[in-house]
Parts: structure tokens; sequence; C-alpha cells
């Protein structure tokens, strides 16, 4: 039995020695003997981002471990069942996929919440690995899920409704190497991938070579999908609500609904319904639905900043919302791109006109039926649409809200349920496609666009280089300005302390100059004192010298003196 080691050396040499045309010759024998989750999970694990490596080496000639002679179990596979478009038109799918007899299994990477869809009592729900969890090493418990899932509910076909999801390559890949069907349902536009999906939409394209059929809903999209896999129109179930719950069309409630994000355009409905209320002030703007908690936040704050506190109300989420329909006159719809919008399909079986930024391709659009449109962006030409529509009188409303229901009756009676029998029994296992059927201009167009991007890349990645050296280098320039200033303060600082400290002592010299210059005045007035006191001396000594009485006291003293010198016997 092979080690870890061996097999991790293996496919590096599958993948980075052999030939392309040798690797794709090895790949079923690989996957035969190693095992399919096995050989994927170790590519994954060393090779994630080298998709397209591995895309030019593997075969769709790999040996499957199942290969039913028709589809009769089938796996529908998306994130969650709660708060979106998708997870709605699942909702709906699984009745319908149950009626043709098919066993169904609902696969999501969440579990089962009170806001979920409701999905029918017989239809059992397992639980995924999240992708977030899977990445790289860990992908082989995502993979072992697959393996097990395939073949404890012995599925015959995938329907991926994560049409956009960066695992798409390594699911299709397992999928297809356990020798299951795979259908994506493909939820959004092909220019999306081209929009926003920038960094993986080259592998998100190259992914969908390995799949067996593309589910898309609408006729302009069918071309482009075909060169990649076989693809099918088949639009999303449209529900009509009973006549009586249609609209009267006679309240001043603008509705709009839908996911706060970006590409919705949910400042917008604020920025038009602004514009287009005029004096109105009874109307209001009720927006329905919910998404992340900053945007969210954004909008209440916008509709704040404009004094529409009290006109725009937020409702949150509702799985239930023909209510909201049914009380609206109009329906207001700002998303930049959509592939089938429910919300226009509910609109309109509401019997709602729509007011919205133009979406050409959009099926539900594109009969015009109940549609009031403006070029995308164009905010104050949505403003005035509105405005126009609200100054209508009921019978004029009624008129298009007629249409709108027209409309949506005529895509109710799309025979879904025949379509989607016929894609599942025109699957074969091993697929139809092949490297060889793969459309060569496109291939040729897109290696050459990838190749340009990649140009593009590097050159904005040396842009960007630079920019960070500039910022970096700008960074050092302040801090060594920083520094000189810092010097240059001190500096400062000192030379004022210098200045003050020789103040300080030019003072004290000063005051000590003035204190000597006092001694010495004081010692010329104490000589000249002195030299008076002398001049008084001498005087008064030479006025005694001259007195007669003087005289006699001195020969008395000598007498005296030489009187006692005798008695003392000192003389004789």
């Amino acid at each position: 039995m092979a080690t870890n080691n061996s097999l991790t050396d293996i496919a590096k040499k599958w993948l980075e020695e052999k030939s392309v045309q040798d690797a794709r010759a090895e790949y079923p024998e690989l996957i035969s003997r190693f095992g399919c989750t096995k050989f994927i999970s170790e590519l994954a694990s060393s090779y994630w981002t080298e998709q397209r490596k591995i895309y030019e080496r593997i075969s769709l000639a790999a040996p499957s471990v199942n290969q039913p002679s028709n589809v009769s179990s089938i796996a529908v596979y998306y994130y969650r069942l709660r708060n979106g478009g998708i997870e709605r038109v699942i909702s709906h799918l699984l009745p319908i996929w149950l009626n043709l007899g098919y066993r169904i299994i609902l696969l999501t990477e969440e579990v089962a919440t009170d806001d979920d869809y409701p999905v029918t009592q017989n239809i059992e729900r397992v639980l995924l690995p999240k992708v977030t969890q899977c990445k790289a090493a860990n992908y082989q418990y995502r993979a072992n899920a697959w393996e097990n899932i395939i073949a404890e509910y012995q599925i015959d076909a995938i329907v991926y409704e994560a049409w956009d999801s960066a695992f798409l390559f390594w699911d299709a890949c397992t999928i297809k190497g356990l020798g299951c069907n795979l259908v994506v349902g493909i939820h959004g536009t092909y220019t999306y991938l081209f929009r926003e999906q920038v960094r993986q939409r080259f592998d998100l394209l190259r992914a969908y070579h390995l799949v067996d059929c593309a589910v898309v809903l609408s006729r302009s999209f069918v071309g482009f999908w075909n060169h990649f896999c076989p693809s099918r129109y088949i639009p999303n179930p449209v529900c009509l609500c009973p006549s009586e719950d249609c609209s009267a069309l006679t309240e001043e409630t603008i509705l709009w609904v839908g996911r706060f994000s970006e590409e919705k355009n949910p400042k917008d409905a604020v920025h038009v319904f602004a514009k287009a209320r005029g004096d109105n002030r009874s109307s209001k703007l009720v927006m329905l639905g919910t998404g992340e908690t900053e945007v969210v936040n954004s909008v209440k704050a916008l509709a704040r900043e404009l004094g529409l506190e009290s006109s725009v109300l937020f409702p949150g989420y509702h799985k239930e919302i023909s209510d909201y329909y049914k009380k609206a006159s109009v329906l207001l719809f700002t998303s930049s791109f959509e592939g089938f919008p429910m919300t226009i399909a509910e609109a309109k079986s509401h019997g709602l006109p729509i007011v919205m930024y133009d979406l050409p391709y959009c099926e539900m659009a594109r009969d015009r039926r109940g549609i009031i449109s403006v070029p995308q962006g164009d905010i104050a030409g949505l403003a005035n649409s509105l405005q126009n529509y609200l100054a209508l009188d009921v019978k004029e409303r009624l008129a298009l809200g007629k249409a709108s229901r027209e409309s949506a009756e005529s895509f109710a009676t799309f025979d879904l349920k025949k379509a989607w029998q016929e894609l599942f029994d025109g699957l074969v296992i091993p697929s139809k496609a092949s490297f060889a059927n793969r459309d060569v201009d496109v291939e040729f167009l897109l290696d050459n666009i990838e190749f340009g991007e990649s140009k593009i890349s590097n050159y904005l990645s040396e842009v960007l280089a630079g920019k960070d050296w500039l910022e970096q280098h700008s960074a050092e320039q302040e801090r060594w300005i920083g520094e000189l200033q810092s010097g240059k303060d001190w500096l400062e600082q000192h030379s004022k302390n210098q200045e003050k400290i020789i103040q300080e002592q030019r003072r004290a010299w000063e005051e000590r100059g003035e204190a000597l210059k006092r001694v010495q005045e004081t010692n010329e007035q104490l000589k000249q004192r002195c030299d008076q006191q002398e001049a008084i001396i001498l005087e008064q000594a030479k006025e005694l010298s001259c007195n007669p009485v003087v005289r006699l006291l001195k020969q008395l003293y000598r007498r005296m003196t030489h009187i006692f010198k005798r008695l003392a016997g000192k003389e004789p």
C-alpha cells in the first residue's frame, strides 16, 4: 500500500515532471490506484492555487465508482436555505423534482433554522463541511464527505447551486472522479465573473469543462456557456398568488426587496425616493430584507441624513412577504445585475408595476410588460420615472399592474417538469464532455486575456511595490525630518537655556561689581574718617604738651617713680 509520502511524490511528479499528454493518460490509473478523494485531496493540499496546471492534466475518462443507467437519486447543494433568492428558488424546485419521482437529498453547510424557506418533509437534509474550513490541506474532509454521501445515498446527479464558488473546481474534480453527474445552476450573469470574481474567474470558467450541464436563467446566456459545457435555459419557478392577493395599487407605498449588498444598490433606492417624493409626505419606502450589519446601518444612516427616518421603513428579513407586495403600489428595483430575479417574478405575480434599472438580458423584464426602466445608475431618471408613476391615477396604475400580472402568468405556463426531466434523462455517465470538444477560439481568447491580465497584474504589483517603497521611504524621511526637527527644537531650547544662564551670570557679575564699588566707597570713607581722627589726636597731643599743668604732672610722675624704685631697693 502506498504511503502518504509516496502519494505526495507521485502527485508532484505527475504535475511537475510529466508532459501534459502523459499526465492526462496516467490520470485514470492514479484515480483507480489511490482512489479519487485521496488523489484529489493530495493535489488540493499541495497545489491549491495550481488549478490551471491540474485542469490541463486531468482526464474526464476517469473510472467511475457509480455508473447507474439512469438518474433516480438527486442531491442539491447550496450553503444554506434562508435569506436569499437562490435559497428561495431551491425551496420551489424541491417539490418539482419530487413530483418527477426522484429521491432528493438536500446538502447544506448550515443547519436548519426557523428562518429557512420551507422544505417538503420527506426530503432528507445532510450537512457538508463548510468551505471556510476545507481549504488546501483540509479539503480531504470535504472530499471524503462527498464520497460518503454519494455512496450512502446512491446519488446519480448533483445539482450544484453555488455556481461561483471558489471550491467548484475541486468539488467538480471529486464529484466527476466518483462517477457522479454534475449539474450547475447558474444564478447570475456570466459578466459577473468579469466584473466581480476577478481573481478566480478563469479557474471558474475552466471548472465548467468538468460539468455535465449548466442551467442558465436567460436565453441570452446559453451561447456563452455552451463554449464550456452543454447548457440549457430553464427559468426559475414563478408561483402565482391568488388573483385576490394582487395589489389594489391605491397606496403610496414603494417596496424595495432584496439583500443589502453593493450590487443591489440599496442607497440608490433611498436617493431615488428622496427625489421622487417631493411634497408628498404620506409616501413610504419599505426596504424589506437584511444583509451585512455595516451595509444596513449605512443605508439607515443615509435615510437619517436625508431627513427620511419616518418615511423609510426597515422591517428586516421575512420568509413570507406576500402581504408586503399586496400593500405596495410599485416595486423599486435597483440591482446592477441579476440572473432571474425572484423579486421581479413575485412583484409581477402580485400585479405590481416595476420601476427599475434596465436589465436587457433579464427574461422577466424583456417583454417590458409592467416595466418602467432607465439606464443603469441613472438615479435622476429613476426618480423621475417613479415620480411620474406616483402621479398616475388608479386606473392608469391598474393598467400597468394588469400587464405585469399577465407577464407572470405567461412565465408560470413554462413546463418546468418537462425541462428538468429532459435534462436528467439526457445525462450520461461518464460525461459526454471531453477536452477535444473544447472551443479552441474561446480557450485561445481566455488564455491570452489571462496572460495579458497577468502582465497587468505584474505591472500593478511593481507599481504597488514602488508605492510601498515610496510610502516606506516617505515614512523614513518623515522620521528623519522628525528627528531633525527634534534636534532643532533641542538646540533652540538649549540656546534659550544658555542665554538665560548668561543673562543670570551677567546680572550676578553686575550685582557683584555694584557691591565691590560700594565696599570701595566705604573703605575710602573710613580712611578719610581715620585721617581726620588722627589729625585731631595729633592736634590735641600738641596742645597738651604745651600745657604747664601737664608738664608739672609729668615731673611729679617721674619723681614718684624714682621714689618707688628706691623704696623697692632697685635704685641706690
